[in-house]
């Protein structure tokens, strides 16, 4: 195997930066790991860096150190999806000739063909089975069916049949997701929608009786296209415009209005995105953020598949989130004379509050402001602040204030920390709390 060590997949950057032809939502950071070329049905299983993808004819397993082979089919084929089924199990589909394959991770298990379904394209754990969204009438049908696979016998059940091409399917702890998808190619602008089925009403699909998109809760509708499906721990829902080139989030959650915003663009550039993914995200300490711009390490991660089907280049783009920082100059030990506190990476353009006073151990609660998604986290320490002083953020996303240390008999420890809100008024935050010794 030491022909594919060259195509391992390692980080590029230990901080990487989003690639000057892709842009991403402020707020946010990412890191870029190259795929061999042409590869589909990526699934990332751990924050070690352990991936699994398809070369057309295996199912690889690729942690960084070694590559192994889970998978050989006899002939090339497309890889519609691989999602974990269980602790040491996947399930891949295949869409060339339909099957679907239970595949152990375990070196010494061998992988089984479980169904098959034509047209197979994305799936998702579902209790003890899975559902598939499939074409399994054929191009020529009218309709696309959300099919429960039994992953002990391979038993099939329509659940559901939904009007249109293959869509994408998400699920969460109560519900699966799915988005629409028009038979017209181009699809129809603002033909796209997502729909949500219950697990108690999808539990009712099973036997005869077959659902369809009026038993469905409309969650988001007037999307242009939407080819992949990924839904956050709070609830948003994140999917992949091949139209627009762009992957958007519908954020729902808080009490606040829907909200449709694009968290990268990828307009006219190439690799384009395909399929999304949320994993966990590295140890990091308290607090822990939602998927929301400009908060603390959340606990999971999106990862993006990129792909140039012309050039066959493939890689993954992990998108976290990226909280401002609030530094004092000229260092942390604040002699008589000037000093400065500095905040950057905050929205630009937006307002910030910089308070300081008294601190002790940094303490930070997320606290809910009414109207706003995300939380601010807050130092315990500067609910008694000596002063907050409100400033205008620049266009860079800085702003400063400076003050003056008239000298203390003794040197006493203090904190700062800044709060701030966009220019639009969606999105509030806050940097880490910062701790200094004046003197």
């Amino acid at each position: 195997m030491s022909h594919l060590r060259s195509r391992t997949i390692v980080p590029l950057l230990t901080t990487a930066l989003a690639l000057p032809a892709q842009t991403l939502e402020s707020g946010y950071t990412a890191t870029v790991r190259p795929l061999p070329p042409a590869v589909s049905a990526p699934l990332v299983l751990d924050r070690q860096g352990t991936v699994v993808y398809f070369t057309g004819t295996e199912l690889r397993l690729d942690d960084g150190r070694s590559v192994r082979t889970l998978l050989a089919l006899p002939a090339p084929t497309f890889g519609s999806f691989t999602i974990r089924v269980g602790p040491g199990e996947l399930l891949f589909g295949e869409s060339g000739q339909g099957d679907l394959w239970l595949v152990p991770l375990a070196a010494t298990a061998t992988p089984r063909r479980l169904a098959n379904l034509p047209f197979n394209y994305d799936a998702v754990p579902w209790l003890d089975r899975a559902l598939v969204s499939a074409k399994s009438g054929g191009f020529g049908s009218p309709d696309n069916e959300i099919v429960a696979v039994d992953l002990r016998t391979g038993a099939t059940d329509v659940v559901a049949r939904v009007p249109g091409a293959s869509g994408p399917l998400a699920a969460d702890a109560t519900s699966v997701y799915y988005a629409t998808a028009s038979n017209s190619f181009p699809a129809p602008p603002g033909s796209t929608a997502i729909l949500q089925f219950g697990d108690l009403l999808l539990l009712g699909g099973l036997g005869p009786a077959v659902l369809g998109p009026r038993d469905a809760a409309l969650v988001a509708a007037g999307l242009d296209a939407a080819s992949a499906l990924a839904i956050d721990a709070d609830g948003d829902l994140f999917t992949a415009d091949f139209i627009r080139g762009a992957v958007l989030e519908v954020s729902r959650g808080g009490g606040t209005a829907q909200r449709v915003s694009t968290l990268a663009s990828y307009a006219a550039t190439d690799p384009q995105p395909g399929r999304l993914q949320f994993v966990p995200g590295p140890p990091a300490p308290a607090p822990r953020g939602l998927f929301e711009p400009f908060q603390p390490p959340s606990a999971e991660l999106l990862v993006i598949h990129e792909q140039d089907f012309a050039s066959g280049a493939s890689r993954l783009r992990e998108v976290a989130t990226a909280r401002p920082v609030l530094a004092v100059t000229p260092g942390a030990r604040v002699d008589p004379g000037p000093f400065t506190l500095a905040l950057t990476g905050a929205p630009a353009g937006g307002t910030a509050l910089i308070a300081y006073g008294l601190g002790g151990a940094v303490n930070e609660l997320p606290l809910a402001i009414a109207g706003f998604e995300q939380p601010i986290f807050w130092d315990v320490s500067l609910f008694a602040a000596v002063e907050s002083i409100p400033v205008v953020i620049d266009a860079r996303g800085s702003a400063a204030v400076t003050l003056v240390n008239p000298g203390l008999a003794f040197p006493l420890r203090f904190g700062a920390q800044a709060a701030f809100v966009d220019t639009a008024g969606a999105i509030v935050g806050s940097s880490g709390a910062l701790r200094f010794e004046v003197r």
